[in-house]
């Protein structure tokens, strides 16, 4: 009776059917969180915290969005970004790093002003633009990412911030 197969019967009648809609709705509304112990387990999680990083790929003049205040810096700051330099009018209040050097965000941004002043918001400096793509091993090594400043002071300052790169990254343009 190796070749036998035994017949498979559905009976689909409309209790069964029922039943199992019933089953599907309660699971699909506890899966949506909707059941009652959620408003409790919601007011446990106090301490949450999230880390958003938002990585732009060249898409934001970083050098506008946060401005070194201490004398030197800003003199450099001002000598580097010419006509594009912000003035103090344009800044809003100063905040520190950990190591107390004065900074100042673009005027546009007192929302995120706020959210510094309140302990919210953290700020990394520093980090450069991605000249290609990258393996997940690539970003876990994390030496791949090339820096803004490092490939700009080879260059002329007479070019754009983001077009000084491009003769080192396509040496064919």
């Amino acid at each position: 009776m190796k070749g036998d197969v035994m017949p498979h019967q559905h009976c689909a009648d409309r209790r069964n059917f029922l039943q199992l809609s019933v089953r599907l709705a309660t699971l699909g509304i506890l899966g949506l969180g909707l059941s009652p112990a959620r408003p409790a387990r919601a007011a446990q999680a106090s301490d949450y915290k999230a880390l958003v990083c938002v990585y732009l790929a060249g898409g934001n003049d970083g050098n506008n969005l946060i401005v070194p205040l201490d004398a030197a810096r800003y003199t450099a700051y001002q000598s580097l970004r010419g006509d594009l330099a912000l003035s103090g009018t344009e800044l809003l209040e100063p905040i520190a790093d950990a190591a107390g050097n004065p900074y100042a965000l673009h005027y546009g941004l007192s929302e995120l002003n706020a959210l510094y002043n309140a302990g919210r918001l953290a700020v990394v400096l520093n980090t450069g633009m991605l000249h290609r793509p990258l393996t997940r091993a690539e970003v876990l090594q994390g030496n791949s990412v090339r820096l803004n400043f490092c490939v700009a002071v080879e260059l002329s300052a007479s070019s754009g911030q983001y077009a000084r790169p491009i003769p080192l990254l396509w040496p064919s343009h």
